[in-house]
């Protein structure tokens, strides 16, 4: 039955082939490039035509036409991907005014590049949607108003407030936080609608000179950048209630967890070192983090834990150096298909989310060792899950990363724990890649899926302040205040009293 049911589905999509689609993905981070290329994969496998923006090009472009800002690159600041700055305090990974800047710059260098600006003054050119990749950014919502056609978004982190303010109110509101963290969370909020101020007028202008000739050549006239950032039709997002814990998602944020994952064949090397072992450890710090930039004194503490272990370790790492005999150097881990292999029984992570989608896919307890911001939230909800163990990567990594090991493997709750989430995730009543294509093309059917949209983005600021609760809480005060002055004035006026009868 199931077979059938997946088969009229894809019968269906095939009827539905054909759309044009401009799929946005510059950001200049490896983990953004294998999303994109995920979903270049689904879009061409539904029969699609597509045009691929990316700063990783690829070779075989036969199937589709692909655009190349690979300056995008050079945007990247050195040190935000070399472990010894973090490690040193050299750069604030807390403060969320750079990662604005950041991606104000590559979205500045996307859409001023030449070829991209060729395709948006193309007047002959047109699209059914864009689908663009949100980093801190609604610049490339001019696209969607250059081609007049669905915006859609697709994000790579947990759904929060940076990106859930696109579709609806601020969701904050409705997460059960920990009492200090729900204290500073308004805080937090304001902090970051205050750095978005402060590059408000850059993107303004940005927006208006890379995308109003454009839009002037098609004889219209370009709205305003703070018109056109909250019309998107669709947020596509990397979540899974498995994974996240944000309750009471917008209709239109689809979380599609996982539908990257494809195993591949083992090459004969790696097949053979995973059939022979007794339990396989993964080791990789992303894609961000190089393992030449770990420093030589933490590297050598991790390996003479791996060397203590009596499990085979395969560790990404760019470069080779001796090492026992059950660890293996590799520059690129096919993961998925490693995580699958049934002797696989720990993956050691940064903790991208990614990773913990992975891991949960493949039923494969953690230990995360965090460098980033979304890696610290994304480990510390793993371990609260109770599928993974969190180390602090620092000098004395070795003591608590052996402590961590020795408890994941040994202890069989973890196993248990992701396997029990592994089933929850599992059991959807389409696939991942099937449901995604469905919400897209129905975004371009309806021309929008307005339905969908809330109208909250589009409310001006002061009915979302609530007067009547202001006006109340302002009330309650003034009155307190009256009753206290009135009753210490008495009192005032009793001891006054007192004192003269005294006298």
């Amino acid at each position: 039955m199931w077979r059938l049911i997946y088969f009229v589905l894809l019968s269906f999509c095939g009827v539905c082939s054909g759309y044009k689609v401009l799929l946005l993905f510059p950001y200049p981070s490896v983990s953004n490039g294998l999303i994109g290329e995920a979903l270049l994969r689904r879009l061409l496998s539904a029969g699609h035509e597509v045009t691929y923006v990316t700063p990783y090009p690829l070779k075989n472009t036969k199937a589709f036409r692909q655009i190349q800002v690979s300056n995008n690159v050079k945007k990247m600041p050195d040190k935000i991907t070399d472990l010894k700055h973090i490690l040193d305090k050299n750069i604030d990974l807390e403060d969320i005014r750079s990662d604005l800047q950041i991606a104000f710059k590559i979205a500045n260098a996307t859409v001023m590049n030449a070829n991209v600006q060729k395709l948006i003054k193309d007047p002959n050119e047109g699209f059914d949607t864009i689908i663009a990749d949100w980093m801190y950014s609604e610049i490339y919502s001019g696209f969607a108003t250059v081609f007049d056609c669905p915006l859609i978004w697709y994000t790579s982190m947990e759904p929060d407030a940076s990106v859930l303010r696109l579709l609806d109110e601020d969701f904050t509101s409705n997460q059960r936080l920990p009492f200090w963290q729900g204290l500073m969370e308004p805080l937090r909020s304001l902090r970051n609608k205050f750095n978005r101020w402060l590059i408000s007028d850059k993107e303004n202008s940005v927006f208006n000179k890379a995308f109003g000739p454009a839009v002037a050549k098609r004889g219209r006239e370009l709205p305003s950048f703070e018109e056109v950032r909250y019309k998107s039709s669709l947020v596509l997002g990397n979540s899974h209630s498995t994974i996240d814990w944000t309750p009471g998602l917008p209709r239109n944020y689809l979380p599609v967890a996982g539908f990257h994952i494809e195993e591949y064949a083992l090459s004969k090397n790696l097949q053979e070192i995973m059939d022979n072992s007794n339990g396989v450890i993964v080791f990789s710090m992303g894609t961000a983090i190089r393992g030449l930039s770990i420093p030589t004194t933490i590297r050598t503490a991790i390996l003479k834990v791996f060397e203590k272990t009596n499990r085979t370790v395969i560790w990404k790492y760019e470069d080779s150096f001796e090492v026992p005999e059950n660890v293996h150097l590799m520059k690129w881990i096919p993961m998925q298909s490693v995580l699958a292999h049934p002797n696989c029984v720990l993956m050691i992570t940064s903790g991208g989310l990614l990773s913990i989608t992975e891991s949960i896919h493949f039923s494969t307890p953690i230990i995360g060792i965090p460098v980033f911001r979304d890696e610290k939230r994304n480990v510390e909800r793993a371990v609260n899950k109770g599928f993974a163990k969190k180390v602090e990567l620092d000098t004395k990594i070795s003591l608590k990363l052996k402590a961590a090991i020795d408890e994941v493997l040994n202890n069989s709750t973890y196993k248990e724990r992701v396997q029990h989430l592994s089933t929850i995730y599992h059991d959807r009543p389409l696939p991942q890649s099937i449901e995604l294509m469905f919400w897209i093309e129905h975004v371009i059917r309806t021309n929008g899926a307005l339905h969908l949209r809330s109208t909250v983005p589009m409310t001006p600021w002061y009915p979302t302040l609530r007067f009547d609760v202001i006006i109340l809480a302002l009330t309650a005060i003034a009155a307190l205040i009256f009753v206290l002055k009135f009753l210490l004035e008495r009192k005032r006026r009793e001891d006054d009293f007192e004192f003269k009868k005294f006298i």
